[in-house]
């Protein structure tokens, strides 16, 4: 059974990424990139080649898809003469959305111009390197520290009263749409009303997509439509 990958590098203020198919784990993918891709140029070509069955050592050359070699890339339109349009590199601005779009491979590589970076999306976490933004904080940690922020809030007000409070200031709908999203775990009565006006319903959906996305609520619901559009799609 393949194990499929997502392999990102840095372009300018872009990311460009193609999907391997094969041994997308540390121990494969990983270890190769690490050891062999690690320069600028080299990864540049290898992602020029558009989406790959396996990768090698060697960039290689046009070769029979069919005869499978360990120490080259073996590529869907170089060496199998798929549509280029079909296996073209696709292109986002940022590693949160570039995670976004790779939601169903595990693993997820990112060059940024000095190393390799990978996030797991299964487990939710970077297991090599970190987020090349340095705006990744695991969802976690995020929720324990909303947890004991809404502990602290606890002991000045409860709850139902916090939520009446938003309603009169801070200009939230309703006070049961207030208590939902303070039950979740958000505190700042401005940022929650900033991701609810923004189009999220759930506060906990809110809550994840502001791990990736930080102060930019409205380009996360973007994304969030493009990923339920997916889904019903299929």
């Amino acid at each position: 059974m393949a194990t499929p990958a997502v392999i990102w590098a840095k372009d300018g203020n872009k990311w460009k990424g193609i999907y391997c198919h094969h041994d997308g784990y540390l121990n494969g993918v990983g270890r190769i990139l690490q050891k062999y891709y690690t320069t600028d140029n080299k990864v540049k070509s290898l992602i020029s080649l558009g989406d790959i069955s396996s990768i090698g050592p060697n960039l290689g050359t046009k070769h029979n898809f069919l005869e499978y070699d360990f120490d080259v890339v073996t590529a869907y339109h170089r060496d199998r003469g798929d549509k280029w349009e079909d296996v073209a590199p696709i292109i986002t601005k940022h590693v949160s959305s570039a995670i976004i779009d790779s939601e169903d491979i595990r693993y997820i590589y990112f060059w940024d111009g000095k190393k390799w970076n990978c996030y797991d999306s299964e487990e939710e976490k970077w297991i090599l390197g970190n987020n090349p933004e340095d705006k990744e904080e695991s969802l976690e940690s995020n929720t324990r520290w909303y947890n004991m922020k809404r502990k602290d809030m606890k002991e000045e007000w409860t709850l139902k009263d916090k939520a009446n409070k938003w309603v009169k200031e801070f200009g939230w709908p309703d006070v049961d749409t207030a208590l939902e999203w303070l039950d979740a775990g958000w505190t700042n009565s401005s940022e929650g009303l900033e991701w609810f006006e923004a189009g999220f319903t759930n506060p906990n959906k809110a809550l994840q997509y502001r791990m990736f996305f930080g102060n930019y609520p409205e380009e996360a619901f973007k994304w969030y439509q493009k990923k339920v559009g997916r889904a019903r799609d299929q």
